[in-house]
């Protein structure tokens, strides 16, 4: 949940975790409202506790369930006949317990905020049913697949919450209805909601700002994406104060092969890539002077180092000899072109 949440707040939108702190920035103030923030909050919460639980059955930790017993015998798919076999998740014992033990709090309530918490609940369950996917391995003389074996398992859970995001980005805001017992949408031009949706009913703060009552952190020194239009993108993320670039070397794995029977080589490539940061309010963390400076093209930090530091080592000499300073550049939205 904290590696979700923490890649979800750190990257995607502005809301803010501490860079050296894995945890969310004050998460109290975050659930406290019934923003879309806290919308995606439960929804995450309740999928992970579900795929731990259907995780745990699979492998034989508990003892109250086991793999899909409903997975049996011989089925078709567009591929053919296939037989059911190894372990299919059980996410539907998953499910039913996530629905038992998330649930219990806001269901003995039943005002308007935990209607909301029990629809994002849900909607964040189904986001691991809807993910499941089919697992086949193939039976026959030089793997020629006459008989394949196959089972339902559960994507990896970064896929959950990736899709997750994606309906945080298309929450409904909603209102509670006369009678008290169900959720309608604020806006009659809005689609109704589905038991997929994420559902809030109030506005987020802009987070733009360190601010202690609703826990924002704000989003000086973020990173943002330069060459996107949506919430992580610079225009977006850094509320109209501008970025700052640094040029950062970083190895990757690049020409991967199969090698039979059974790996997978690669070999580390080095790439040098633009890393932009959120300006502070009145450029406190730009000097005049350092805005005049263009990118180095002989200097790159590694990506080793502390890039927010500026720290420097060349070829032979080690991170402590050779610690220069490398300038950023002030890049304002404003600025002529």
């Amino acid at each position: 949940m904290n590696s979700s949440w923490r890649r979800f707040c750190g990257t995607a939108t502005r809301s803010t975790c501490p860079r050296s702190d894995p945890r969310p920035a004050r998460p109290a103030s975050v659930n406290s409202r019934g923003s879309r923030e806290a919308a995606f909050v439960y929804a995450v919460s309740a999928a992970g506790v579900m795929f731990s639980i259907t995780r745990s059955c699979s492998l034989g930790e508990l003892l109250d369930c086991a793999c899909d017993p409903k997975k049996r015998g011989f089925s078709e798919d567009s591929m053919g006949e296939f037989e059911w076999g190894g372990c299919s998740d059980n996410v539907k014992f998953g499910e039913g317990f996530t629905r038992k033990f998330v649930d219990a709090r806001d269901r003995s309530q039943r005002d308007a905020r935990a209607v909301m918490n029990m629809h994002n609940n849900r909607a964040g369950r189904r986001g691991v049913a809807k993910n499941m996917k089919m697992e086949c391995k193939c039976h026959g003389v030089s793997g020629s697949c006459t008989l394949r074996t196959c089972w339902r398992a559960m994507a990896h859970f970064r896929k959950v919450t990736d899709y997750l995001k994606r309906r945080y980005d298309g929450a409904v805001e909603v209102t509670m209805n006369q009678d008290g017992t169900r959720l309608i949408v604020s806006d009659r031009n809005h689609k109704t909601p589905t038991k997929s949706d994420l559902v809030y009913f109030e506005t987020s703060p802009d987070y733009c700002l360190a601010d202690d009552d609703t826990g924002s952190l704000g989003t000086v020194g973020r990173q943002c994406n330069r060459s996107s239009l949506g919430t992580d993108g610079c225009d977006i993320m850094c509320c109209g104060r501008g970025y700052d670039t640094t040029r950062v070397k970083r190895s990757r794995k690049c020409e991967c092969k199969f090698h039979w029977c059974c790996f997978v080589r690669c070999k580390e490539c080095s790439e040098i890539i633009d890393v932009f940061t959120c300006k502070g309010p009145s450029n406190e963390f730009v000097t005049p002077n350092q805005r005049q400076i263009n990118i180095p093209t002989s200097r790159v930090i590694d990506q080793s180092d502390n890039i927010f530091h500026g720290s420097f080592h060349g070829p032979g000499q080690s991170k402590a000899s050779n610690a220069l300073a490398i300038p950023r550049i002030s890049q304002s939205q404003h600025e002529d072109t």
